[in-house]
């Protein structure tokens, strides 16, 4: 997980909410600080910008499955459906865990400013690489019938990913449930056999 500044915390889970209610355009400064209780001179010694407060939530989200996914696929340990499914099972966990913050992170990419866009594609990029790498040493072992790894990554990010936008922790699915559907519906969709 993405170390971040103490203190921050709060200041990070009432951005997103109000991001997520109201979208980026529509969140103010004043807004974030008063969800978290913090002046705004408050918010400002620890963020310059509503810009750089959106930037640590997308470093945050990044961070996070960049390093959960290194993790998982280390421990599978095996084929590549295993780490497939490893890597899999780690997404759709972090965006049930984190549906607010999945849901900004995929939705607020537009409201990043040029520099600081190039920045989250880069990690975005390194991700589906990851994945991407995984895919094609399925294929070439035989365990996956694809043509094209890249976009059979692409595809079963954005199906994971999707995830944030329609889970509700109150049913009628639980997220063992959702995680194990998702999965499932991920190995059809790079032509698993077995």
């Amino acid at each position: 997980m993405v170390r971040i500044r103490p203190g921050i915390e709060g200041i990070l889970e009432a951005s997103v909410a109000e991001f997520f209610e109201k979208g980026y355009g529509g969140t103010t400064v004043r807004m974030i600080a008063a969800r978290a209780g913090v002046t705004v001179a408050a918010l400002y010694h620890h963020f310059a910008s509503k810009h750089e407060v959106l930037l640590t939530v997308m470093r945050q989200v990044m961070g996070d499955l960049l390093e959960g996914s290194a993790k998982a696929i280390a421990e599978a340990d095996g084929d590549a459906t295993r780490r497939f499914s490893a890597f899999v099972a780690n997404h759709v966990s972090y965006h049930i865990g984190h549906l607010r913050f999945g849901f900004v992170a995929n939705s607020e990419l537009r409201s990043l400013e040029a520099g600081s866009r190039e920045e989250i594609v880069a990690l975005r990029d390194e991700y589906e690489q990851r994945l991407v790498g995984v895919i094609a040493e399925g294929g070439a072992s035989g365990e996956f019938r694809i043509h094209d790894a890249k976009l059979a990554a692409r595809a079963v990010i954005a199906m994971c990913t999707a995830v944030s936008n329609w889970f509700d922790p109150r049913g009628p699915m639980t997220a063992e449930e959702v995680k194990a559907e998702v999965g499932l519906l991920a190995l059809n969709l790079v032509g698993a056999r077995g």
